[in-house]
């Protein structure tokens, strides 16, 4: 095993540790919050009650993908092998385009996911599960923006972007962006969204290395949550009808924009290769391909090197997780059926 392959296994390594601390965080921290919040809410108003859990359970989130994301760059930086996420905004000329492109194309892949879903008996008990039954009121149409929108498109970028996918980038973009979006399916621990998860994850992966910015990707992430929160928000407080036809508008809006920007970022891209290749590399910045390596590594000892140890019990456990999530749904399904 060369320097590269011993390199690429410790880093594999230190991601499997940071997604099991992840999960022990991720579990931990939402019950220390339910139970905190259960602990204060005969004190407080039904506002107060739902504020505060909703506050708490926003912190317990963003500390579960925060902190594994810092412990793993300072175990890495500690072994000499940290790469720095991607913090800035220089985004440039027409790679702004895919932001929107990718809201159109995350939008699509849900519904997607939404008609396959349909094929199992299940799915609307899966539904049923997060209907809520009542009308928003301001106060919480705003914190559902923040604790469902905003703070997972950041925590989750941070993490699987800024932190996974930088770090697995110098062994080969591509397969760095698949194992990442792998990685980002099974981390949502749900049966019903890893196929759409691993997706949006290449989407955002893609977008990541093309932009060589985290916001973004961070932008596509929030509106995409943002949008899924609106529809919610729309069908609780509207009636059925009125709802259907404001998502629909909203829909084609975004996927007519979406396919536009899509076309425009193309056709320019292929322009610039064009002129790279006419050109040669004369006064012309080469951009790294989707295949470039800055650490090779050869291919047959790639994947063995990726499921080291601790990222195959990382895999091992949300797995795990994910078929008791479906244990329980079936579950649910067959006793609402008897009733």
């Amino acid at each position: 095993m060369d320097i590269y392959e011993k390199e690429y296994r410790r880093v594999s390594n230190c991601i499997g540790l940071s997604l099991l601390i992840f999960v022990f965080m991720f579990y931990g921290t939402n019950i220390a919050a339910s139970l905190l919040s259960s602990f204060f809410t005969p004190f407080l108003s039904e506002k107060l009650a739902y504020s505060l859990e909703s506050i708490l359970l926003m912190i317990a989130y963003l500390s579960s993908f925060v902190v594994p994301a810092l412990i793993l760059r300072g175990v890495l930086k500690k072994k000499g092998i940290p790469q720095d996420m991607k913090l800035g905004f220089n985004v440039s000329r027409g790679t702004w385009l895919l932001i929107p492109a990718g809201i159109a194309l995350t939008l699509s892949a849900s519904y997607l996911n939404s008609i396959l879903l349909g094929w199992f008996d299940i799915s609307e008990t899966y539904s049923m599960l997060f209907e809520t039954g009542y009308s928003y009121a301001p106060y919480q149409i705003l914190l559902l923006l923040v604790s469902s929108a905003l703070v997972p498109a950041f925590c989750e970028e941070f993490f699987f972007r800024g932190a996974i996918l930088s770090n697995l980038m110098p062994y080969g973009q591509g397969v760095a962006v698949i194992g990442s979006a792998v990685l980002f399916g099974l981390m949502h621990q749900n049966p019903y969204q890893i196929l759409y998860a691993t997706v949006a994850g290449i989407i955002l992966g893609y977008v990541y290395v093309k932009t060589k910015s985290i916001w973004c990707g961070t932008l596509i992430h929030f509106f995409n949550n943002a949008f899924s929160v609106v529809q919610e928000v729309v069908y609780a407080n509207a009636g059925e009808g009125t709802a259907t036809v404001v998502v629909a508008v909203m829909d084609i809006a975004i996927l007519v924009i979406g396919a536009a920007c899509l076309v425009i970022y193309l056709m320019a891209d292929a322009r610039r290769e064009k002129l790279k290749r006419k050109n040669g590399s004369f006064g012309i910045i080469i951009d790294e391909s989707d295949t470039y390596e800055m650490k090779p590594i050869p291919a047959k000892s790639k994947l063995k090197c990726f499921f080291s140890p601790c990222m195959i019990a990382a895999a091992v456990v949300l797995i795990v997780s994910i078929f008791a999530t479906l244990a329980m749904l079936v579950m649910v399904s067959g006793m609402g059926a008897l009733i």
